[in-house]
């Protein structure tokens, strides 16, 4: 009677417990050195980790206008950790061509960090691929975006080697015109090389300045003036040495 009654216990506290759930772990597995994801490979992980929706009927009309096989993220290998860095095109929203997610990927496809990038104006300037300014030299990654208006277009650079906010990096002007002028320069055109060390960016600038002509309807261009600028990266910033030489360009710095 004594086992018959300890069966009955057993059965019954067995019935009593639920299985346990297995826990969903949201990832995206990334396998070269560096390629593309597509919408069918990124959103079911975006939506997992919550970094965007698809109920809000805003959400939903966004992601909608993209086909499955859309190229909508670019990733490079991080570390030697296996690591992973990818730039997806935030699409959920009106905003859309401003903004781009920046994630950092774990070895086994899970989330280790994410920070949203806003561009400010359309993103990857006037080539037509959203992906055309992120890319990887040697420990460093570059994220172009474009500043426009009216009468005035620039082209600007995020160079990094970890994720930051944004809010604490300095992006570093590669090209800009304006036709805004001033009080010693009318309009102006800017672009540059750049050249990445260890921990200096040093940006050879080439400056020149035009004069409109009313006549022609024309600007005519002087010779470039050519200057050199060295940033240093401090506290994961890049820093001007001597700020005073932006004096002579105008790129609202």
């Amino acid at each position: 009677m004594r086992v018959f009654f300890l069966l009955m216990c057993l059965v019954i506290g067995w019935k009593g417990i639920a299985p346990e759930k297995p826990v969903f772990i949201p990832k995206l597995l990334l396998k070269n050195d560096s390629g593309f994801v597509t919408k069918k490979e990124v959103l079911p992980f975006l939506l997992g980790v919550g970094l965007t929706d698809t109920i809000s009927p805003n959400f939903s009309d966004w992601w909608g206008k993209w086909k499955e096989t859309d190229t909508l993220g670019k990733y490079y290998l991080h570390d030697k950790g296996g690591n992973f860095l990818l730039c997806v095109f935030e699409v959920d929203k009106e905003d859309t061509l401003n903004t781009h997610l920046l994630i950092e990927l774990k070895k086994d496809g899970t989330l280790k960090k994410c920070e949203r990038i806003f561009q400010g104006g359309a993103s990857f300037c006037e080539f037509g691929e959203f992906f055309y300014g992120f890319s990887k030299h040697g420990k460093y990654f570059t994220l172009t975006f474009c500043t426009h208006g009216s009468g005035f277009g620039g082209e600007w650079d995020y160079i990094f080697n970890t994720i930051r906010p944004q809010e604490e990096m300095n992006p570093i002007c590669r090209r800009n015109y304006s036709a805004h002028g001033g009080e010693n320069f009318g309009e102006q055109s800017i672009s540059s090389s750049i050249k990445l060390t260890d921990s200096n960016c040093i940006v050879h600038y080439f400056i020149r300045t035009g004069t409109y002509i009313e006549k022609t309807n024309k600007t005519k261009w002087g010779l470039p003036q050519e200057m050199e600028i060295n940033y240093t990266l401090k506290n994961g910033k890049w820093e001007a040495d001597d700020s005073s030489k932006f004096k002579g360009m105008d790129i609202f710095y």
